[in-house]
């Protein structure tokens, strides 16, 4: 096993990485939520590590940690038609 991350290894981080930082921006939007001042100061600090991660991994690798929307019909590219 090497220790030298593949391509395909540093899209599954940056994929995670990607959702990890919309789903805390998500958590910071929401108004409903009751966070106490130790889990507001815990999600801050997850959002910034993930942000500070993934633009090392951008700049060092130039993989952009990035999902796009999803747009109807984007799942026909990956499922097959049925008949």
């Amino acid at each position: 096993m090497s220790d030298i991350l593949t391509p395909h290894e540093v899209m599954a981080i940056g994929l995670g990485l990607s959702r990890i930082i919309e789903d805390m921006e998500a958590l910071n939007n929401d108004d409903t939520i009751p966070w106490t001042p130790d889990a507001r100061k815990m999600k801050a600090e997850i959002l910034n590590n993930a942000k500070s991660a993934a633009a090392k991994i951008e700049k060092a690798t130039g993989f952009e940690c990035r999902i796009d929307p999803y747009k109807d019909g984007d799942e026909d590219e990956f499922l097959t038609k049925e008949s």
